[in-house]
């Protein structure tokens, strides 16, 4: 068994994230989420801000999730992706 050291940063980084759902039935909702990481100190990378939204559906023999992100970040290029699992 190996052991590893945890580092323990000297500064924490404010993140904040909102989200809501809602279900139309036990078999289907939407999620909506709006995290937020704000640049604290020295930290070149940042403000970064995302949006995602999330839909979910089952039925009797499958499930469906559809997954769909932006990603904002300052002075860096955006970033964005999508999901789809079928299970």
């Amino acid at each position: 068994m190996t052991a590893y050291r945890r580092s323990t940063p000297k500064r924490t980084t404010p993140t904040r994230c909102a989200g809501a759902g809602v279900p139309f039935d036990l078999a289907r909702q939407i999620v909506g989420k709006g995290p937020v990481v704000q640049r604290r100190g020295d930290n070149t990378l940042g403000n970064q801000t995302g949006i995602e939204c999330a839909i979910s559906s089952q039925s009797a023999r499958t499930d469906h999730r559809f997954d769909a992100m932006k990603g904002f970040l300052q002075g860096q290029k955006d970033i964005y992706g999508v999901r789809a699992e079928l299970a």
